[in-house]
């Protein structure tokens, strides 16, 4: 066996054994490891439904409403909607050659009781809560709110207007 490779079986011999920091060569040896796992908190948005603008508002007015469901596994959550066809400071439906257009705004209120938090198109809301281990049976629901704009509700001309309205739903 020459120096070299004698050299060479020296080092990887010695560096196999060394690698097990925390046993030593024996009978019996004894190791640990560090086992880590990190939990992501998720959330679950649902039973979000299409706004009809043309059936009566059970609300009375220019309002409509729809229960919906938001469950965070953490317990909170935070809400950025976006208007496909609106801008960065309004909610607006358009006509089909984008001539003309209506304005609505959004409320939630994360129970269904209260008129809600006025929410802006990019901006993230405040902070929510929901009962995970509760899901959507629990006794009040969010609830998503649609105002018009009376105004420019007025001034449309006759044709269809649509929108997409965009949830965004973040765990806390």
């Amino acid at each position: 066996m020459s120096k070299f490779s004698l050299l060479l079986f020296v080092a990887f011999y010695s560096t196999a054994i060394c690698a097990a920091q925390n046993g030593s060569l024996g009978q019996s040896s004894t190791a640990s490891a560090k086992i880590s796992f990190t939990k992501h908190a998720v959330v679950h948005l649902s039973k979000l439904d299409d706004f009809n603008l043309n059936k009566p508002s059970s609300l009375g007015g220019d309002v409509w409403h729809d229960d919906i469901c938001v469950i965070s596994s953490s317990g909170a959550y935070k809400i950025t909607t976006y208007s496909q066809r609106g801008t960065s400071t309004a909610y607006r439906m358009s006509n089909k050659n984008l001539t003309r257009s209506i304005d609505y705004s959004i409320n939630f209120s994360p129970d269904s009781i209260s008129a809600g938090d006025v929410l802006l198109p990019g901006v993230e809301s405040a902070v929510y809560t929901s009962e995970y281990d509760k899901g959507c049976s629990r006794g009040t629901s969010p609830r998503v709110f649609l105002s018009v704009d009376k105004s420019s509700l007025d001034a449309a001309d006759p044709s269809g207007y649509v929108d997409v309205l965009t949830f965004i739903v973040h765990p806390i």
